[in-house]
């Protein structure tokens, strides 16, 4: 099994190479991950180095908490914060206060043994889902004590398949592996790895770090003035876009008129056009192009307003007396916490099942699945309740008391097993 996965990684990655002569996400992942491997730097000889891989953006905040934490325990030691996604290096690349920001090289046993020889790691930190088992490999031949964080687990996964003897093997080697929940730790057991913590989600820990910080957007602030009831979606898809854009036509024939701020999943300009396109009958303004002095917010002149700039959406949802998050009619839905530590009511489409934080918000009345516009309509009208507002924050502040400090949690384990 493990030929058949060194097979098909060198395929994956002659696959990329050769996508990159008309993709632009290819080229870019592409041409970065053969720089990094060209002129990332050797760790210097007794320097302490730790390495944190993530997919994208979503799993650098998830890890977050813990990197920023390590990184104020260790001055003086390298930080090395290696991304598989353009959109993830793209955005990081130029913060300084992350450390040194690379792409991942391709996953062949050379390549990752170079790679791990050329850091020689104190310590790797794995966030979530980001299994590469070549690298795995070189790092467990270097005996580098590696660490998996917020991870969770499902029957459906190649651990516990048939086929999945090397990454049973794999997550046997680990010097740790961090979950979010109790469900995903005793999984973890049952294939004879141990040292499994059911820490819980360290993205609930980021997201309250984020709501201290004030959003100082004036443009913002005065599009939420003019509308008495806001719903801030994020992350959206052109399959949720159709879906919002057909639940505030419905919403305007039955009651009362909405403001909506849509943030598309990615900012590029056939994306941000598509969004616009999408609600064209809604008047819809770019956050980019106007001016909060012009009028142009008033709520009667535009209702929805489209956010074409990244790094906003986090703290845009305190604007917002609901919020729907996208990916739930795609590969999955987005992040749900960052909506939930405001205390409003959260809808997401139906593909939320490996999530297990969605479980925890909808059993608790804080998140509702909608798969129509008439489901989403009937959550609006819940949603603008005065009560369901108050009951819903009640819920949220509770979660939150629950739920938080899991990064504590895995700094003071890490200390005890003497791996930082």
């Amino acid at each position: 099994m493990k030929l058949l996965y060194r097979l098909g990684a060198t395929a994956y990655q002659a696959a990329i190479g050769l996508a990159s002569l008309w993709s632009a996400k290819a080229k870019a992942r592409h041409r970065g991950s053969r720089k990094a491997l060209a002129e990332l730097p050797a760790t210097t000889e007794g320097q302490a180095c730790f390495w944190m891989h993530c997919a994208s953006v979503g799993e650098f905040e998830q890890g977050r908490p813990v990197w920023a934490e390590l990184q104020e325990m260790h001055p003086e030691a390298r930080f090395v914060l290696s991304f598989y996604s353009p959109s993830g290096y793209e955005q990081f690349c130029r913060k300084a206060d992350v450390g040194e920001v690379v792409y991942l090289p391709p996953d062949t046993d050379s390549t990752a043994r170079t790679w791990v020889a050329r850091l020689s790691p104190t310590l790797a930190l794995i966030v979530k889902y980001e299994w590469w088992l070549g690298y795995h490999d070189a790092l467990s031949a270097a005996a580098v004590p590696t660490v998996l964080l917020s991870a969770a687990f499902r029957q459906n996964q190649p651990f516990f398949r048939w086929y999945g003897s090397a990454w049973r093997k794999a997550l046997k080697e680990l010097a740790a592996v961090f979950v979010q929940d109790t469900a995903s730790a005793e999984l973890v057991r049952s294939l004879g790895q141990n040292k499994v913590f059911a820490a819980g989600d360290t993205r609930l820990d980021r997201t309250l770090a984020v709501r201290q910080k004030s959003l100082n957007h004036d443009a913002l602030q005065a599009f939420a003035k003019g509308h008495s009831f806001l719903l801030v979606a994020g992350s959206t898809w052109p399959a949720d876009d159709r879906l919002i854009a057909a639940a505030l036509t419905e919403f305007d024939n039955q009651t009362s008129r909405i403001g909506l701020c849509v943030a598309p999943h990615e900012v590029d300009a056939s994306a941000v056009d598509r969004t616009i396109d999408a609600f064209s009958a809604f008047k819809p303004v770019r956050l980019s192009s106007i001016d909060p002095g012009s009028g142009m917010l008033d709520g009667e002149v535009s209702r929805v307003l489209v956010i074409d700039e990244i790094g906003l959406l986090s703290r845009l949802y305190r604007l917002g007396h609901a919020a729907y998050v996208g990916g739930g009619f795609g590969a999955g839905v987005h992040n749900t916490l960052e909506p939930a530590v405001y205390g409003i009511p959260i809808a997401v489409g139906p593909r939320n099942a490996k999530f297990v934080e969605v479980a925890a918000l909808r059993s608790r009345g804080i998140l509702s699945e909608v798969k129509s516009s008439a489901q989403l309509v009937d959550f609006l009208r819940q949603s603008a309740r005065p009560e369901v507002q108050s009951e819903v924050l009640a819920k949220a502040e509770t979660y939150i008391a629950d739920n938080a400090g899991a990064t504590q949690r895995i700094l003071t384990t890490l200390a005890h097993l003497k791996l930082v």
